[in-house]
């Protein structure tokens, strides 16, 4: 029997008593009254907390109305104490559903179908795992394994076989550079990481690898160049393979396991970090179920896509991002199946027709590529197909407004074949990272005739802040905070922002509940500026409540600077802008405040960059022309600054955001070259370093000017 008194109201739950899993009318009384049809039909907006006194300089908390009656804020699902539980009670519940898919790869290059384990296959797998981690390698409480490498079985065979004895996950991305990764492992102590075959070199040449790692779990048999490389360095080498085959030639492996508590540390989440080095986000077990918990409350009270065991995703955004690990665990609490990707982008689109996933988990730059694509499609089609097309998309548009996804002619004759691109069995996108506009979302609705919800969250709140609600038929807000947090606005006088601003409250968004991280692990100092004595989080991010009481992000504290005559320019609302123009791929805007304007980089979108300079600027040959010597061009960057002029004044931005110089670069920004984070951000203080002498010359040339 394990014992939950989450809220004042003692459950006692068996855990072999699966009907008593999770949020039960049996167990909440929030559950055991009908739900508020009004409140599931017109759902208000977040609740101001009127219990609570008024303090100076911010304002009242507020929730969302599944919560707004709670003493306690909770999320945790009641009998689920750990990751490892919440896949042990899966497996108990739903044996034989389908969990984890994965593709091999065919002699010719080519990859097959998925071939699935099911619940109760994989947790043999674990067990077996979780039973040589402890008796040969010692993991237990306070252990840590890194992990690096692509989203796979081997991946979650580790995440689950550490989490077996109680010890701590610490994900890796490659693209945080060696000095980080060196600082990482030195902050951390670990001795022991796992790790796919093609990220052995990269390891090993972090310059205390040699000195601290001592045993390196390799995904698959490294190859014998690799092996003879940590053989030179004296790591311990041993296959995931050669464990389980050490395992079941030995019964006395066989161990239960050591189960973690809610408050026990599940991972360290490193940020990728945007600016700066990377800090490492200590969170439980207890915060990464607040994740799971919240999706199931949202679902119960109809305000979410109402998800089932027949639901299944793609995993490509990497598990060593916290979104990607909350999504992974929810599906787990779901008993839904999740099919990773083979490990290349630029073959995701195969694995998604392969896997035909009803769920599309995404950020906002895969989105407008895809909007974009089916756009440049569109405009060299005949006139009678692009009428077709314009005709169905109003169509669709004005039943959206009503709440109807679908139309009984149009999905079939005109948005099938776009349906397609993603399996054809989409019914749900969940989209986080950074705001989507409102073109695209209305686009992808119509074409995909599917659910759309947008995520805001942070690594240190597990993702989870606030989602839009479901019916939502307004793009451009961040809907209304999840049950596991509430929500509050600090007034940010120097920035002019105030919570008794008029006609909506404006403030820096602070976060608190059970989601909210215990720590920046070893950093005392950093911990105490990000979360204060009250366990509020303070975000950095600037929000409004609009007058449906949905939170809205509009600035960011930190990612601001003040040019020379006193404005506060936020760089990144600017170049979402700038990145809707149909000429440019991507965007980087700075400015200094020893300047009184901007300058940018643009990455153009090739093709209509040359399509551009051939049909209206007559550029001789610019279809075939290097991009460096178009690039080069002065008219070419003359029409381009007056084109980003017009574009960004008709999306109202003011005279001081537009830019006022700019260079074209032919590299994209990637994260291969350092530039972009995980999940696509731009890392702006790299960017500013790489493109100093760039900035350097703009400016100058704006002086002789």
């Amino acid at each position: 029997m394990t014992e939950n008194t989450n809220n004042n109201n003692p459950v006692n739950v068996d855990k072999d008593d699966i009907s008593n899993r999770g949020y039960g009318a049996n167990l909440y009384p929030e559950f055991s009254r009908p739900i508020n049809e009004e409140n599931v039909k017109n759902p208000p907006g977040a609740i101001e907390m009127t219990k609570y006194p008024k303090k100076d300089g911010e304002g009242k908390p507020r929730r969302i109305f599944v919560s707004e009656d709670w003493d306690t804020l909770y999320g945790e699902p009641i009998g689920v104490n750990s990751l490892l539980d919440n896949l042990e009670l899966t497996v108990k519940k739903s044996p034989n559903n389908r969990f984890l898919g994965s593709r091999q790869k065919n002699e010719d290059g080519t990859f097959g179908e998925y071939e699935w384990q099911t619940y109760s296959e994989f947790y043999e797998h674990v067990k077996r795992y979780g039973a040589y981690f402890n008796k040969k390698l010692n993991i237990q409480k306070g252990s840590f394994i890194g992990i690096i490498g692509i989203n796979s079985l081997q991946w979650a065979y580790t995440m689950f076989g550490t989490f077996y004895n109680n010890g701590t996950i610490v994900p890796l991305y490659d693209t945080l550079g060696i000095t980080s990764l060196e600082m990482i492992i030195e902050q951390t102590e670990m001795n022991m990481i796992a790790s796919s075959a093609e990220k052995i070199k990269l390891l090993a040449s972090i310059p205390n690898f040699k000195t601290n790692i001592k045993t390196l779990i390799a995904f698959t048999q490294p190859s014998d160049e690799d092996m003879s490389i940590l053989k030179e360095l004296g790591v311990n080498v041993i296959t995931l393979e050669d464990i389980e085959k050490e395992v079941e030639a030995d019964a006395s492996f066989k161990t239960d396991p050591i189960e973690p508590e809610l408050e026990d540390t599940a991972l360290i989440c490193y940020t990728s970090g945007t600016t700066g080095k990377p800090k490492g986000v200590v969170l439980t077990h207890r915060n990464m179920l607040c994740f799971v918990g919240s999706v199931y409350l949202v679902i119960l009270s109809k305000q979410l896509y109402q998800f089932d065991e027949t639901d299944c995703y793609i995993s490509y955004l990497p598990l060593a991002h916290v979104f990607e690990q909350a999504i992974f665990h929810s599906f787990v609490f779901l008993s839904a199946r999740i099919g990773f990707y083979t490990g290349s982008v630029k073959n995701v689109m195969s694995d998604i027709n392969a896997l035909k996933p009803t769920c599309f988990i995404t950020v906002p730059r895969l989105l407008n590529r895809v909007y974009g694509v089916v756009n440049k499609t569109i405009a060299t089609k005949p006139a009678i197909v692009r009428f077709l097309f314009n005709w169905a998309c109003k169509s669709k548009m004005r039943g959206l407004t009503k709440g109807k996804l679908t139309h009984w002619l149009w999905d079939g004759l005109v948005f099938k074949s776009i349906r397609e691109k993603l399996g054809g069995e989409i019914k749900v996108m969940l989209v986080g990272s950074a705001p989507l506009s409102s073109d695209v979302m209305d686009f992808m609705r119509i074409s995909f005739s599917c659910e759309i919800f947008e995520g805001y969250g942070s690594t240190e709140t597990v993702g989870c802040i606030s989602l839009t609600r479901r019916n939502e038929t307004e793009a451009g807000n961040n809907g209304v905070p999840w049950p596991c947090c509430e929500i509050k606005l600090r007034d940010i006088p120097e920035m002019n922002y105030t919570s008794e601003d008029k006609p909506f409250p404006r403030g820096e968004i602070m976060v608190k509940g059970p989601n909210v991280f215990k720590e920046y692990y070893k950093m005392p100092e950093v911990t105490a500026d990000t979360k204060d004595e009250e366990g509020w989080c303070h975000t950095g991010d600037i929000g409004m409540w609009d007058e449906k009481g949905r939170l809205k992000i509009i600035d960011r504290v930190k990612n601001i600077f003040k040019l020379a005559q006193g404005e506060y320019v936020a760089p990144e609302k600017i170049e979402n802008v700038l990145i809707n123009h149909e000429l440019v791929e991507q965007a980087f805007v700075h400015g200094e405040s020893l300047q009184n304007s901007l300058v940018g980089v643009i990455v153009p979108d090739e093709p209509e960059i040359r399509q551009y300079a051939l049909n209206t600027l007559q550029v001789a040959e610019a279809d075939t022309m290097p991009l460096k010597d178009l690039y080069s061009n002065p008219e070419l960057k003359k029409a381009m600054l007056t084109e980003l002029d017009k574009h960004c004044r008709a999306n109202d931005l003011k005279g001081f955001e537009c830019l006022r110089n700019i260079v074209f670069e032919t590299e994209p920004f990637s994260t291969e070259n350092n530039l972009l984070t995980p999940v696509f951000k731009l890392k702006r203080n790299v960017a500013i370093k790489k493109y100093r002498k760039a900035i350097d010359q703009m400016y100058l040339e704006m002086e002789r000017v």
